[in-house]
C-alpha cells in the first residue's frame, strides 16, 4: 500500500446526510488520508451550513413580503433587530452542535431497530412521509409542552420574550430549547429513514423550514378558522406567545392542532384579541434569556 498523498482515496464509510447525519465511519490507513478525510469533512460540514442559510433567508424573506401584503395585526413595538440577528446567529451554532449530538445518540440506536426498518423498508414512501410528519409532529408537542414545565421554562423563555411575531423574532432560542424541541423529529427520523430517499427528505425538511417561519410571521390568511380545524396557523400561534401565561399554556401545536384540541390545550384564537399582548409577564436581561438562565436576584 502505498502511504501518499497521490494515491489517496476515499475511505469506505457510511454517512447518513443532515438530520440523516445518523452515523458516520472512515478508514484511514495513514495521516494523509486522515488529513484529506477530515478537509473533505469539514468542507461538506460548510456547504451544508450554507445551504441551510440560503434556504432559510429566501424562505424568511418570502413569509416577510407576505407578512408587507396580507397583515394579521398592527406591530406595537419596535423589533429588536440586533438582538433578532444574533439570535438567528447563536440559534445555527446551537443547531450545529445539538443536531450532532443528537444524531450521534439516535445514530447509536440505528442498530437495534433493524427488524422495524426491514419493515418500513416494505412502505411506500408516500406511507413513510406520512409516518414521519405525524410522529415527528406528536412528539415535537409534548417536547414544546416539556419546555413549559417548571424545570425547562427558562430554557424556552427567551422564544417567548420578543413582543412581536414575526420571521426573525421566530428563532429566537436557548440550546436547551434547541435540544428538547429537535429531539422529537431526530428519533422520527430514526424510526421513518426518510434519507434513503433524497428528495422525500428535501421536501419534508423544506416544509419543516416553511413552517417554523409561517407559523411566526404576521400573515392574515383567508378562510383562517376553519385552517385551524386541521393546522396550526400564524393567528393560532399568536395565541401562544400571549404574555398571559394561561394562554401561552396553549396551542402548543407545530404542524396539526389535533393534539392541542385531543389532549385539552386547545385555546381557540376568536376568543383572543388581535392586541393581546406578546412576551413575557416578568423581567430578565436578554443575556440570560439567550443563555436559558432565570432572572438574577
Amino acid at each position: 500500500m502505498h502511504d501518499s498523498c497521490q494515491s489517496f482515496k476515499p475511505a469506505p464509510g457510511v454517512m447518513i446526510r443532515r438530520q440523516a447525519d445518523i452515523s458516520f465511519s472512515l478508514d484511514t490507513g495513514s495521516s494523509c488520508n486522515t488529513f484529506f478525510a477530515a478537509t473533505s469533512q469539514v468542507r461538506t460540514t460548510v456547504n451544508e451550513m450554507a445551504s441551510d442559510l440560503i434556504l432559510e433567508v429566501v424562505v424568511a424573506t418570502a413569509m416577510w413580503t407576505l407578512a408587507q401584503i396580507f397583515p394579521f395585526r398592527h406591530m406595537d413595538a419596535r423589533p429588536e433587530l440586533g438582538w433578532d440577528v444574533l439570535a438567528v446567529i447563536c440559534a445555527f451554532c446551537y443547531v450545529f452542535v445539538a443536531g450532532h449530538g443528537l444524531t450521534w445518540l439516535f445514530g447509536g440506536l440505528v442498530g437495534f431497530i433493524s427488524q422495524w426498518h426491514d419493515l418500513v423498508e416494505s412502505w411506500s414512501v408516500a406511507a413513510v412521509i406520512a409516518a414521519y410528519v405525524v410522529f415527528a409532529d406528536f412528539s415535537s408537542y409534548w417536547a414544546h409542552r416539556l419546555l413549559h414545565t417548571r424545570l425547562l421554562w427558562h430554557g424556552h423563555a427567551f422564544h417567548h420574550s420578543s413582543r412581536n411575531l414575526y420571521v426573525l423574532s421566530g428563532l429566537r432560542a436557548s440550546f436547551v430549547h434547541i435540544v428538547v424541541l429537535f429531539a422529537g423529529p431526530l428519533a422520527a427520523l430514526t424510526l421513518f429513514p426518510l434519507y434513503e430517499t433524497p428528495l422525500a427528505l428535501t421536501l419534508v425538511t423544506l416544509s419543516q423550514v416553511a413552517n417554523q417561519h409561517y407559523t411566526h410571521s404576521n400573515i392574515r390568511l383567508p378562510l383562517t378558522h376553519y385552517l385551524e380545524y386541521v393546522f396550526v396557523t400564524p393567528r393560532y400561534h399568536f395565541v401562544h406567545h400571549s404574555a398571559d401565561r394561561s394562554l401561552a399554556n396553549s396551542n402548543f401545536g407545530f404542524l396539526f392542532s389535533i393534539w392541542d384540541r385531543v389532549f385539552g390545550t386547545f385555546e381557540d384564537p376568536r376568543s383572543v384579541g388581535e392586541k393581546e399582548r406578546l412576551g413575557l409577564d416578568y423581567e430578565n436581561t436578554k443575556w440570560r434569556l439567550l443563555l436559558g438562565i432565570s432572572p438574577g436576584g
